[in-house]
């Protein structure tokens, strides 16, 4: 079983994998400095990472509602993009909130990040190197628990 998690920004996504035991990191960037050609560069690279990768299943974070309306959409359109990109190459993908991940992972829905660090590293040691692939571990882990029960 191979499971995904992935957390995205407007110039980044942070994609881990775990894989029966063994986890991989993949960071995607792109520092554009227009928007729509940013997320136009995240996705045909996160395409590829997924075709590579070939998950059985993705979790992603549904996109927050922030109070500046156009980084919330940029945000929506990167998840829209790995969505996408799940859906070409035929791998199934579900979004989760990020309240849901959080109250899962660490029993707490509202925990700060550096929570979310301090677990990540305790778990995964030298593989988490910043707050996005400590995020989409936990995102990670919560898919792992839901396809294999563990």
């Amino acid at each position: 079983m191979i499971v995904a998690g992935i957390d995205c920004s407007t110039k980044k996504i942070a994609i881990f994998v775990i894989d029966n035991g063994e986890n991989v990191r993949v960071e995607i960037e792109s520092n554009n400095k227009d928007t729509n050609m940013r997320i136009n560069e995240m996705f045909l690279k996160v395409k590829t990472a997924i075709k590579v990768l070939n998950p059985d299943m993705v979790f992603v974070e549904n996109s927050p509602y922030l109070q500046n309306i156009k980084v919330t959409l940029a945000i929506h359109s990167v998840v829209d993009a790995v969505r996408f990109a799940c859906v070409l190459n035929n791998i199934p993908v579900q979004t989760v909130e990020v309240t849901s991940w959080k109250k899962s992972i660490l029993g707490n829905g509202k925990v700060q990040k550096e929570a979310i660090m301090e677990f990540a590293k305790a778990k995964w040691g030298d593989l988490i190197t910043n707050q996005d692939l400590a995020d989409a571990s936990c995102i990670c882990q919560y898919g792992w628990i839901r396809m294999t029960n563990e």
